[in-house]
């Protein structure tokens, strides 16, 4: 696999796979799929690509500010929580970056465009990848960026908010800033967010996306919550325009949708225990806790994570192979939690191929 490859390229699969495709468990998206309320307010604001996006995005912003609790001036939207990344690493002023090993490949990729030196903290595969702090805390650099997800791409795993605090501490005295990646803290309960302390500290970022929970992954929306200063200069190096129309009238439809969103937690606790009770009859998999979407898990029969997933393939499945994230072998594979059915056919084709 390439370094940066990612899940969910439907696009490739349907050019080169003649099996075709029967359902991506490659890619994260909520198993409820797009709301109707959501698909109309974008069928209703098509005659709106006309027109230049509001490069203020107000509507959007008030509708984040309003749902999510948090204050304006910390608030910057970007074109998928992705452009976001690239756009604090460039214009932080940090020359390094520390690195939870596994984790999401895009931190790395714009620490590299930004040109900061790149150190990995390696998770304990003993530990089921859970964060050490104390580790941690002794590797923190003097000017830089530590990155940090919760939940976890691809572990599942959620941080602990009193540790996170504690890190802060210390990273504000090396002047080095936490970044929190929080693109799937809407799949588990609001109190483990640690937005909160945002007016703690100015050393805090914290990524959040829109597309995951609401099922808009080719839309791209997403935000980031920062300091006025960070803020001031990401709005000086983006696009002004990085939002488009139907991103914005389909974000604003979204954050209304509640119950939608209390429906798929609901759904996805449920989806997700009954799919780990039929994985563990699989003795040829290790299946790793997860509080999210998705499940890490790690192949015991000797087949390798490329292998796995091709002869997945062949049975319309596409998994996500995690050869190429940092910390994990090439016996490691991961699979979102989909609907039932979808999930039915999964240990199906689990029980031809293992």
């Amino acid at each position: 696999m390439q370094p940066f490859e990612h899940g969910g390229n439907i696009h490739l699969i349907k050019r080169s796979s003649p099996a075709g495709l029967l359902v991506d468990f490659s890619a994260n998206i909520n198993p409820l799929g797009l709301h109707v309320n959501i698909e109309q307010a974008i069928r209703d604001n098509i005659s709106a690509v006309v027109h230049y996006p509001d490069p203020q995005a107000h509507e959007l912003r008030r509708a984040i500010v309003e749902h999510y609790q948090v204050q304006d001036e910390h608030l910057a939207l970007g074109n998928g929580a992705a452009e976001l990344i690239y756009l604090y690493a460039h214009v932080s002023g940090k020359e390094r970056a520390l690195l939870l090993a596994p984790g999401f490949s895009e931190y790395q990729r714009a620490c590299r465009a930004a040109g900061l030196h790149i150190d990995f903290a390696y998770l304990a595969e003993r530990d089921n990848f859970a964060v050490d702090y104390r580790e941690l805390a002794a590797q923190l650099p003097e000017n830089g960026i530590v990155f940090l997800a919760n939940p976890n791409n691809p572990t599942g795993g959620l941080l602990d908010k009193q540790q996170v605090r504690e890190l802060l501490k210390i990273a504000e005295a090396r002047n080095t800033d936490i970044f929190i990646d929080e693109s799937f803290i809407d799949f588990v309960d609001a109190e483990f967010s640690c937005a909160g302390l945002m007016t703690e500290f100015d050393n805090l970022a914290i990524l959040h996306s829109l597309t995951k929970i609401f099922a808009l992954p080719g839309l791209r929306l997403g935000f980031g919550l920062f300091s006025a200063r960070v803020v001031a200069l990401i709005d000086q190096a983006k696009d002004v325009w990085n939002v488009n129309n139907l991103a914005q009238a389909a974000g604003v439809a979204a954050l209304q949708q509640e119950e939608y969103l209390a429906e798929t937690r609901a759904a996805v606790r449920k989806l997700r225990q009954t799919l780990c009770e039929q994985l563990e009859e699989f003795s040829q998999l290790k299946i790793y806790p997860s509080t999210v979407n998705f499940i890490l898990l790690r192949l015991q029969n000797g087949m390798t994570a490329a292998q796995f997933r091709e002869q997945m393939l062949k049975q319309g499945i596409l998994i996500r192979d995690c050869s190429n994230y940092p910390g994990l072998d090439n016996s490691f594979v991961r699979i979102a939690v989909r609907t039932e059915q979808q999930n039915k056919l999964l240990i199906q084709a689990l029980s031809k191929v293992l």
